[in-house]
């Protein structure tokens, strides 16, 4: 499925020259497509597609901004935009079972930019089989080129592993699905019908994703609105924060953080959130420290994604590779009830406890990997504890930060951290998960108990890393410790400054409580003044390259009133002059195909047509008449501009009008399905708590008959037994009376 590229066909990146002037375009290659990480293709028009090399992906992401900076100097200065998309591939049903296995291309438009692992279709026990496959495989590309993008296109395709397969004969149909039914910033999910050559019915794929199309502004009209953030993110986090959702905490977290990492506020940043998390939870509820969604746990997590990902790879990237590659082999199922043959139970033992083992010497070992920027943030925060006597917290920092946000959830997931190309199986997984298990039991000092007594016999390992464990956090503390940075990708300052604006914007506009708290009265006017520049249209913004000169030096609109043009270097015998032209008709024809070319560039500009019909009666009037000075003619020229100028400002008007009726249509549509999702989630708690009344109903009825019956039973005891009290006391009378 791979396509294989030879090894010749690729330069380092930093090899690669090209002048700045020539047509290049650049796109990150994912590794499923050509099977190697880093890379990236480079397109021209004449020289065809060549291929780079890359170190990391830090060095992928530094290279392609270098590239795009070179290419247009003035980039951060002008109105720019920029398109990210995010693609969750999740699962088919309704495949074809006759053939197994299958795979899926993921285009946008006509490019291919992905292919999904190949799957084999689920076989559940006792059933049917409903060509179900599971891919999980989540997809992302924040560097998509400059061109609108108009579908995302998934192909299916069999997988018939021959070397001579034909595509077309494996193909087995297409989901498409339109940009523009895709909300802007927000995920999409459902299952989309896949579209078939012989139109075979119940074919579909649940896919998840997010189309973002943001418009940037020039840094400085910016500056307020970045001052702000750097001073007041903890009011951000303190009164915006916990009205956020949690995609919306996700976003405004992984932007801050890479605006601190640009701005080296980050120490400060994480400490203050570390801070305001401590003291949010109290010392009773330290356990619970970063397991929250809040800003501060979202900010911890994304800083540690950035700055961990060669320390990550170097240690569990060999660890989940071991476990996957010989899941066919190695069985690590400890629970007795979930052993079909219970005495494999003391090898499963065994086997865990050396994969355990060896994941938590690898990321002791790999401490040379460790990031110099997480050691500086670790650094702070034991000062920072140390100020308020409690040095030993940094541990169950550590342990919540690292450990909880960053390296268990790696084992979990390691198709989301790089660590593996799709979902592990069953059995790989199965392992991952206990194998996290005992990591963050390390971690966090604790030992398995009667929840999950069948790991209990590993608490001898967990007593004996502990000390292990203290000198680890104790030199990843350490202040004098010079490690190489773990960061060294681009942070695109314009791109993260419009992503939290547009945020903040969105939560602002959407609580009442927030227009009228006077703490936010700053931030509302910060990013109500970045609104007003976006719907300003004369700020800078790059403009279209005028055409080029012929019979005049230059042909921007109306070049001859311009004073640059008198400062050409020109022969004199092109020159018009300014107060007066010749009586000769071909002088006038020239000076009038000069002001009509310069005029027709202003109307398409525009997106207007050429007013060909006025062209034409101007021309015959110019060949009929002779004229003694140009006046009427840079009139008639001067009145056109500004009826253009006119039509482009309600142009503009009207083109605003349209976005922001977009973006209500927008904003109540996601409200109309977050309502819906809270009715329909407010019906099943009702359906649910309903069916429990019913039951407990139903209980309590059985309750009170088996009561009854209980009850009956003794009443007919005591009857008897009156009875039989009775029958006595008639004996005793007639002895008595005898």
């Amino acid at each position: 499925m791979i396509r294989e590229f030879p090894e010749e066909q690729f330069i380092k990146a930093d090899d690669f020259k090209n002048q700045s002037n020539e047509p290049w375009t650049a796109r990150p290659l994912h590794s499923s497509i050509v099977g190697r990480n880093y890379s990236i293709e480079l397109d021209h028009p004449a020289k065809g597609k060549h291929y780079l090399q890359c170190d990391n992906q830090g060095h992928v992401e530094k290279w392609l901004a270098d590239f795009h900076s070179r290419k247009n100097p003035n980039r951060d200065n002008i109105r720019r935009t920029a398109t990210q998309l995010e693609i969750w591939v999740s699962e088919a049903k309704g495949l074809p079972t006759k053939q197994r296995r299958y795979y899926a291309e993921l285009c946008l438009d006509d490019d291919i930019y992905a292919r999904t692992s190949s799957k084999e279709i689920e076989e559940k026990p006792n059933q049917i089989s409903n060509g179900s496959i599971v891919w999980g495989e989540y997809f992302e590309f924040p560097f998509l080129p400059d061109k609108q993008i108009k579908d995302i296109r998934l192909h299916i395709y069999r997988d018939t592993e021959k070397k001579k397969s034909r595509k077309d004969k494996d193909y087995i149909g297409l989901v498409n699905i339109s940009i523009t039914s895709l909300s802007s910033g927000q995920f999409t999910e459902k299952w989309f019908p896949l579209a078939t050559p012989k139109r075979s019915e119940g074919c579909s794929v649940r896919m998840k994703a997010r189309y973002q199309l943001l418009q940037i502004l020039p840094m400085e009209l910016y500056k307020p609105f970045a001052e702000y953030l750097s001073n007041n993110y903890l009011s951000i986090s303190q009164i915006i924060g916990p009205a956020m959702s949690a995609g919306q905490k996700e976003r405004v977290a992984g932007s801050m953080v890479r605006l601190m990492l640009a701005t080296g506020k980050y120490k400060d940043y994480l400490t203050d959130l570390m801070e305001l998390e401590v003291k949010r939870l109290g010392t009773e509820q330290e356990a619970l420290l970063f397991r929250e969604n809040s800003i501060g746990s979202k900010s911890i997590e994304s800083f540690l994604k950035l700055v961990c990902r060669t320390y990550l790879h170097e240690s569990l990237q060999k660890v989940v590779r071991d476990v996957i590659d010989n899941s066919d082999e190695i069985d690590c199922e400890v629970d007795k009830e979930r052993i079909q043959n219970g005495s494999l139970l003391k090898d499963n033992q065994d086997q865990l406890l050396r994969t355990a083992f060896n994941a938590i010497t690898r990321l002791k070992q790999q401490k040379t990997f460790f990031p110099n920027e997480l050691r500086e943030v670790y650094v702070s925060w034991r000062e920072r504890v140390s100020q308020w006597g409690r040095e030993d917290l940094i541990e169950r920092l550590v342990a919540g930060s690292l450990f909880l946000r960053l390296l268990c959830p790696a084992l979990l997931t390691p198709s989301l951290f790089n660590l593996a190309s799709s979902l592990p199986s069953d059995r790989s997984s199965r392992t991952l998960t206990l194998t996290a298990k005992i990591v963050q039991s390390m971690a966090n000092g604790a030992r398995f108990g009667a929840k999950e007594e069948y790991l209990a016999y590993l608490n001898k390992l967990l007593d004996e890393q502990r000390d292990d464990y203290r000198k680890f956090v104790l030199d990843i503390t350490n202040r004098s410790l010079v490690l190489k940075p773990g960061f060294e990708g681009h942070v695109d300052l314009g791109l993260e400054l419009a992503k939290l604006q547009q945020v903040l914007d969105a939560v602002l506009a959407n609580n009442e409580d927030f227009r009228r708290n006077d703490d936010l009265t700053e931030l509302r006017q910060v990013v109500e003044n970045v609104n007003c520049e976006m719907e300003n249209t004369n700020s800078p913004m790059q403009q279209k390259a005028p055409p080029k000169a012929t019979s005049l030096p230059r042909k921007d609109p109306l070049s001859f009133q311009n004073p640059s043009f008198h400062h050409v270097n020109i022969n004199n015998n092109d020159l018009i002059p300014i107060h007066g032209v010749s009586n000769k008709v071909n002088e006038n024809k020239k000076l009038f195909d000069d002001l009509e070319e310069s005029n027709n560039y202003l109307q398409e500009s525009l997106g207007y047509p050429k007013l060909n019909h006025k062209a034409e009666m101007t021309r015959d009037w110019l060949q009929n008449h002779n004229i003694d000075d140009a006046s009427e003619i840079i009139s008639y020229n001067n009145e056109l501009e500004t009826q253009l100028t006119r039509a482009k400002s309600d142009k503009d008007e009207l083109f605003i009008l349209n976005e922001n009726l977009s973006e209500k249509c927008d904003m109540l549509t996601s409200q109309n399905s977050q309502l819906k999702a809270q009715l329909h989630e407010r019906e099943e708690q009702c359906n649910i708590v309903l069916d429990r009344l019913m039951t407990i109903e139903k209980e309590l009825q059985s309750d009170r008959n088996a009561m009854q019956t209980t009850i009956d039973a003794k009443q007919r005891l005591i009857d008897q037994q009156k009875l039989r009290i009775q029958q006595l006391e008639n004996e005793i009378d007639n002895l008595s009376t005898t």
